[in-house]
This record gives C-alpha cells, sequence and structure tokens, in this order.
C-alpha cells in the first residue's frame, strides 16, 4: 500500500518549488487577510474562519515539509494580522497553537528518528522552575487567602477566577516550549539564516508601515517635550529589535550586498526610534548594541562609549527639560509609573517568597494601592509596567531568583559560545539574538519585556506572540552557537 505521506514529504525535499508555493501562499493568504482587515476587500468570511487559511498552510509547512522550514513559516505567520506585537492577536490568533504543534513535533521526531530527547537550552531549566513557582505561588494563595482582598467576580479579573491564573502558568511554560523548540531544531546553516531573514522582514514590516504617518505628523521638539507618542509601542519595539538584528549583520558579515541592505534597514529602524519617542526602547537598543560592540572589538566599544559620553554632554540640556516636563506634572504617564512601582511593592511585603499569585495583583491593588488614581490607572496598574516588579508581586522572590538565573544563564552561555564558532556569519547570528535578549532585559524595567507575566489586565496575553517572537530568536542564537560548533569541527 502506498504511503502517500511518506510521498508527499520524499517531494517536499527534492522539490524547491513546492515549498516556496506554501510560503507564497502562506503571504497571499495574511496579505488578503490584512487588507479585508482594513476594509480595502470585501471580507466573504468571518474574521476568525479567515484566519484558518494561513493556519492550514502553516499545518502543511510543519508536517508535510521539514520541523526547520515550520519554524521560518511560524515566524512568516507574524505579518500582516498576525504582526509580532499586535495586542489583539491572542484571541484570534493562531500563534499559541502552532508553537504547541511545533513542540509536538519536535518531541515525536526526538522520539521516532532519534530516540531521545535533546530539551537542554542556557536557562531552560531556571524557566521551567519558573513555571512551577508561578504554580506554587497560585496554590499558596488559594490555600492561605487574604481576607481583605475582594474575590469572586466583584473584580472582573479577580482572586478566584482560576482562568486567568492557570494562564499565567500557562504562558511560562509556553515560552519555555518554544523556546526549546528554536533552541534545538535548528540544525543546519541554511536554516538558521532562513529563520533570521523571516525576522528581519516581519520586524521591517512593522517599522517601515507606520513611518509615512510618523513624518506627516510629526512636529519637531516641541511633541517629543510634550512627550506625545504617535503610534502604540509595537512599531518602536519592532524598531529596537531591527536595529539591533541589522547592526550585528554590519558588524559580522562581510558581503557588500548584505551590509547595504543591513544599513538601510539600520537607518530605518533608528528613524522609527526617534520618531516614535519610546524611552525604554532607546535604552534597550543602548544596552544591546553597548553588548554587540563590547563583544566584536574593545576599540570599538571604546570609540562607542567615547560617543555616547558627548552626545549626553551636548544634549545635556535637552534631556533635562525631557525630564522635567515628563516629572514635573502628577498626571503625566511617568510619574506615575512610579507611584505603581511603591505600590507593587507594597503588595509584595504581604507574602515575600512566593508573591500573591499570578493575576492576583490587581485584586491586591484595590485593597492596599493608594487608591488615588482614575479607572484608566488602575486598570493599568494590573500591569505595573516593569515585569522583574510584577514576577516579584505576583511569585515573590524564589520567582525573581528564577528571572535572574535566566538572564544569567542565558548571556554567560551565548557570550561564551561563540568563541567556539569560526563562522563570523554564525557569530553574527549568535551576536544578534544576545543583542536583542538583553534588550529585552533592559525594557523589562519600564514594560512588559523578556517574559510575558500575565497581569490581571491582560498585559501577558495581549503580549503573547510578540513574546514567541523574541524567543524564537532567542532559541536561533543557541543554535547558531552549536552549529557553529559542529561546523568548526
Amino acid at each position: 500500500m502506498v504511503n502517500w505521506f511518506r510521498v508527499a514529504q520524499r517531494a517536499t525535499d527534492t522539490r524547491v518549488w513546492l515549498k516556496v508555493a506554501i510560503i507564497a501562499l502562506l503571504l497571499l493568504s495574511e496579505a488578503f487577510i490584512g487588507m479585508a482587515g482594513r476594509g480595502i476587500l470585501p471580507l466573504p468570511l468571518p474574521p476568525t474562519a479567515l484566519m484558518l487559511a494561513p493556519l492550514a498552510l502553516c499545518l502543511a509547512a510543519i508536517f508535510l515539509l521539514r520541523l526547520e522550514l515550520g519554524i521560518a513559516v511560524t515566524m512568516l505567520a507574524f505579518l500582516f494580522p498576525l504582526t509580532v506585537f499586535s495586542y489583539a492577536s491572542f484571541s484570534f490568533g493562531v500563534m499559541p497553537f502552532l508553537v504547541l504543534l511545533l513542540f509536538a513535533l519536535y518531541l515525536a521526531r526526538a522520539v521516532v528518528k532519534e530516540r531521545r530527547f535533546a530539551l537542554s537550552a542556557p536557562g531552560s531549566l531556571p524557566l521551567l522552575l519558573l513555571a512551577g513557582v508561578s504554580l506554587a505561588s497560585v496554590a499558596y494563595a488559594y490555600a492561605v487567602q487574604d481576607p481583605r482582598v475582594p474575590h469572586g467576580r466583584e473584580w472582573s479579573q479577580g482572586h478566584w477566577w482560576i482562568g486567568y491564573q492557570a494562564m499565567g502558568i500557562f504562558l511560562f511554560a509556553y515560552t519555555w516550549a518554544i523556546y526549546i523548540v528554536a533552541a534545538n531544531g535548528l540544525r543546519s546553516k541554511g536554516w538558521l539564516w532562513a529563520v533570521y531573514a523571516c525576522a528581519l522582514l516581519v520586524c521591517a514590516w512593522v517599522v517601515i508601515v507606520p513611518l509615512p504617518g510618523y513624518l506627516a505628523t510629526f512636529r519637531g521638539l516641541g511633541q517629543l517635550l510634550a512627550g506625545e507618542r504617535l503610534l502604540e509601542s509595537a512599531s518602536g519595539t519592532a524598531a529596537m529589535i531591527l536595529a539591533l538584528l541589522s547592526l550585528a549583520l554590519l558588524l559580522y558579515v562581510r558581503r557588500p550586498a548584505v551590509r547595504l541592505a543591513a544599513g538601510l534597514l539600520l537607518a530605518l529602524s533608528l528613524l522609527n526610534l526617534v520618531l516614535s519617542y519610546f524611552l525604554n526602547t532607546w535604552l534597550g537598543f543602548l544596552a544591546g548594541a553597548t553588548v554587540l560592540l563590547l563583544r566584536r572589538s574593545k576599540r570599538t566599544f571604546l570609540i562607542w562609549l567615547v560617543a555616547l559620553l558627548l552626545l549626553a554632554a551636548l544634549g545635556a540640556e535637552l534631556f533635562m527639560l525631557i525630564y522635567q516636563d515628563r516629572f514635573s506634572d502628577p498626571n503625566q504617564g511617568d510619574t506615575l509609573r512610579l507611584e505603581i512601582w511603591r505600590d507593587t511593592l507594597r503588595v509584595w511585603q504581604k507574602r515575600p517568597l512566593l508573591g500573591v499569585g499570578n493575576a492576583n495583583l490587581a485584586a491586591y491593588y484595590l485593597t492596599y494601592g493608594t487608591g488615588r488614581r482614575p479607572a484608566w490607572v488602575l486598570m493599568g496598574k494590573a500591569h505595573p509596567h516593569n515585569t522583574y516588579l510584577g514576577i516579584l508581586a505576583e511569585n515573590g522572590l524564589l520567582g525573581l531568583a528564577c528571572v535572574l538565573w535566566l538572564i544569567a544563564a542565558f548571556v554567560r552561555a551565548l557570550w561564551r559560545g561563540m568563541d567556539g564558532v569560526a563562522d563570523e556569519g554564525l557569530q553574527g547570528l549568535a551576536a544578534g539574538a544576545l543583542a536583542v535578549f538583553v534588550a529585552g532585559a533592559t525594557t523589562a524595567f519600564f514594560a512588559s519585556g523578556l517574559l510575558p507575566i500575565y497581569s490581571s489586565g491582560g498585559a501577558g496575553a495581549g503580549n503573547l506572540d510578540g513574546m514567541a517572537f523574541t524567543w524564537i530568536l532567542y532559541g536561533l542564537g543557541v543554535a547558531a552557537t552549536r552549529v557553529g560548533r559542529w561546523t568548526s569541527a
């Protein structure tokens, strides 16, 4: 009897046109959904039903083709309506399903073909332990109740709605799964570059699309001093990532065509960073670029450091004006953020070791917060705009220790792992991933970065796709160091 599944697999392994056709169909379907969502084309089906088209194509890529192509196509699926930082994509998007299917396929391949599991990656143990700590913190919150905290449905996303607590635990495990798949599933130099190219393409889309609007409405320095922001932070975050990925290409790849394209992408992303004016993405880019330059050349790093000091000296007066404007008004967002952090620490002190439990932060704010905020601030307070403080409050000192362990393990492994890689291109892939990781760890001080914490405002779930995107990149960096060692040997 003919095994049509194996026939299809063999055909896709040898026929490049079939792989190209599947990717082209994916992009066409995503483009159609994007245009339909903007009203350019009529909607023949409900939006949720239309999502089945790219999902079906991704499934074809995953099950009929190689795991590596499945990862690349999953990265491409962030385009158009499923952009990397779409805050509405979790409810209707396909990304959680694709990630779990990729993980299942990876485990199946490990069992059937290799007879062993490879679930190792730098920081994977503390990341998995973080899911266990979050489970323990939720269980402790139920076992030892705080009588002052509202529960039931008195608070719409409150203390006893188990679905939200379970979602917080799932997000850590989900992050671990996609990281493991990317770190262990990408095993060839060609596929590493393919996934890197997909990441550049997605970020370039998110960065370039709003630029005409930025330039059309930009009113000069007064707008920056007023702290006005032209769009949501999605574009600025994508610009930060694109700038670091393209800078890594400029530093490590010598081909003129690649360097020209990388330089253009770097210029566009820096323009977006300046116009979108998000302080956390500026700081993230500076931190990531510092790591890139320090890793590449101490002399280049010293030049960069001197340039930053000169910029700080020349722009000191401007920076002081911006600082005074953003912190002098008690209703300005940055001032309120400082008060939110203070309230978060007040909540953490109630349960220092394990925290108050995932998604319970908003309910505790109602009891132990200052109560001076309008309704929209209370909604914002559901996410403390600081990932580390959020994990500290919801998962305690044990949760924060896991996060710090994760950061130290990843940075140490990538920094040292590049020493054993002779190929400068693969060094550049690993360095770009390391820079994005450091940038994410930096922005996490001011926003929802690095890890998808699920405070009761939905900030974790709304940023789920963005976290999947970045953790594929982190796994890509790990895979680059491994493939580089294999090829060097």
